[in-house]
Order: C-alpha cells, then sequence, then structure tokens
C-alpha cells in the first residue's frame, strides 16, 4: 500500500465541500416538507400513509442530525490533522539542519 498525502488545505476544502451539501441536503428535505404539507392535509391524521410518511421523515430527520452531527466534528479533525502536518514538518526540517 502506497501513501496518500493530502494538504491541510484541501482537508478543509472537503469539510467545507462536505458542509454545503450536507445544508442542501437539510434545505431539500425542509422544502420537500413544505411542498407536501397540502398533501399531508387531505390524508388527514389517522391514515396510514399519513403514518407511513411520518415514519419516513423521522427516519430522514434523524439520518440528517446524524450526518450533522459528523459533519459537526470535522472542523476540529482538520486542525488535529493540520497540527500533526505542522509538528512533523518541522521534526523533519531539523533533520537536515
Amino acid at each position: 500500500m502506497g501513501t496518500t498525502i493530502v494538504s491541510v488545505g484541501r482537508l478543509q476544502a472537503m469539510a467545507d465541500n462536505v458542509k454545503s451539501i450536507s445544508g442542501r441536503i437539510t434545505e431539500s428535505a425542509d422544502q420537500m416538507t413544505s411542498e407536501l404539507q397540502r398533501t399531508l392535509a387531505e390524508w388527514g391524521e389517522g391514515t396510514e400513509s399519513r403514518a407511513a410518511f411520518n415514519a419516513f421523515k423521522a427516519r430522514v430527520d434523524r439520518c440528517i442530525a446524524e450526518m450533522n452531527e459528523a459533519l459537526a466534528l470535522m472542523p476540529g479533525a482538520v486542525a488535529e490533522s493540520a497540527a500533526h502536518a505542522g509538528h512533523t514538518e518541522q521534526r523533519n526540517t531539523a533533520l537536515f539542519r
């Protein structure tokens, strides 16, 4: 197996991109629910269709919440990677002094 080198800047760009995608997913789910409000009213409470939608919506909401929790950890991971990279760079530079 080879070594893959990823710069801190690229890690940060990836984190920013994933965060942006997460935001779009959340917005799309909210928009879908908003657009379905009229249909949900037609289904009424206590119907099988409404129960199925509510179960699906709860599942989607949980998945989005879990995704956002994981994404919230990325800035710390990127900062930790940057610190390790800086330390490694200093150590490697010291070898050539």
